[in-house]
């Protein structure tokens, strides 16, 4: 029983670790865009 709960939180911090670097690639993504539009201005 303990095993699966530690396996569950492994999985799940894994996961959310994943989600997050994703969102902070669409964040630099979309940073970089509206620099390049500044500066374009």
């Amino acid at each position: 029983m303990i095993v699966q709960e530690l396996r569950i939180t492994v999985t799940a911090s894994i996961l959310i670790g994943e989600n997050t670097k994703y969102r902070n690639k669409l964040v630099m993504n979309k940073t970089k865009i509206i620099l390049n539009w500044l500066i374009g201005m």
